[in-house]
């Protein structure tokens, strides 16, 4: 795991090529959607081609999908890794989708009624006033939220509301750091160098035809489902189609809301005493340590 344009997969797909017996698994919660792959920074077909790639292009951008879904899909995916005596390992940058699979998490059932109303204030007023609310009724669970995060802010208060049970009373939850079966490596990275890393691949999308991409599925018949719809880099490109904003302030917009998500990432990650940080300043001694790491824990494979 690492912040958004450590370069994580990089060094996935390195490690899987020199270790046949390794399979990989993404853990994005943007990569599961077809279509949307220059804005997540998917790998190219022709990265995949020779590699077994798995949570990736799973649904259609105009379908709901969920954590407590992908830890049922990814479960099943590990399982049969596992059944042909290779080696998960998982890679991407989704905490709550990460800690699904880590953690073990229960998941509550939905309430489509209570969340439209509360995606409808949303909307109207904006995130502040719902978190003031799971404030008031799930101290611990507002604790571990962004007061900006939205999506989350209304899953916990449909849960709270429809349930009559706190959200955080569900599963192990986060912040246990139990025990478990995973061995957790983080890639770390200077500041300056994290920012300069996210702007350059916002840059490089650009070049990569991320506003065709989002044009292509604003064309669609069926409209963007809530979470591909309000994803960094596609809300604001559809803005800037859409005559709300011009390219520059779009592409502004992006950068900036990349590093605030990497900085939550790692605000997420770092109270987790279980994972080893490694310098992320090069990426060959990443791989180094990640196949290291594999190798010690797993007799199965042999170099």
């Amino acid at each position: 795991m690492g912040p958004t344009a450590s370069g994580k997969t990089s060094v996935a797909i390195d490690i899987a090529r020199s270790l046949p017996k390794v399979e990989l698994v993404s853990v994005d919660a943007f990569a599961v959607y077809k279509g949307m792959d220059i804005g997540t920074a998917k790998p190219e077909r022709p990265q995949l081609n020779d590699l077994f790639f798995h949570m990736i292009d799973l649904v259609e951008p105009s379908a709901d999908y969920s954590a407590g879904l992908f830890k049922k899909e990814a479960e099943r995916v590990i399982s049969e890794i596992e059944s042909r005596k290779n080696i998960p390992l998982l890679v991407g940058g989704s905490a709550m989708y990460l800690s699904s699979i880590v953690e073990g998490m229960e998941f509550p059932g939905t309430w489509p009624d209570i969340r439209r109303d509360l995606e409808e204030e949303l909307d109207k007023n904006g995130p502040l006033g719902l978190y003031k609310m799971l404030e008031e009724k799930d101290p611990a669970a507002s604790a571990k939220m962004e007061p900006t995060n939205g999506r989350r802010i209304v899953r916990a208060l449909e849960v709270i509301l429809g349930s009559g049970k706190k959200f955080s009373s569900y599963g192990p939850g986060f912040g246990s750091y139990q025990p478990n079966c995973f061995r957790q490596i983080g890639i770390q990275l200077e500041m300056e160098i994290m920012d300069k890393n996210i702007e350059q691949r916002v840059h490089i999308q650009l070049e990569r035809g991320l506003v065709e991409e989002v044009s292509w599925l604003l064309d669609q018949p069926q409209a963007l489902a809530r979470a591909p719809k309000n994803a960094i880099g596609y809300s604001e490109i559809a803005d800037y189609l859409q005559g709300k904003m011009t390219l520059e302030a779009a592409v502004g917009e992006i950068i900036v809301r990349t590093k605030r998500f990497a900085r939550r990432q790692l605000r997420w990650w770092r109270r987790d005493p279980r994972i080893l940080w490694i310098d992320g300043s090069d990426l060959k001694e990443v791989s180094l340590t990640v196949r290291e790491t594999i190798l010690e824990c797993c007799g199965l494979i042999k170099l």
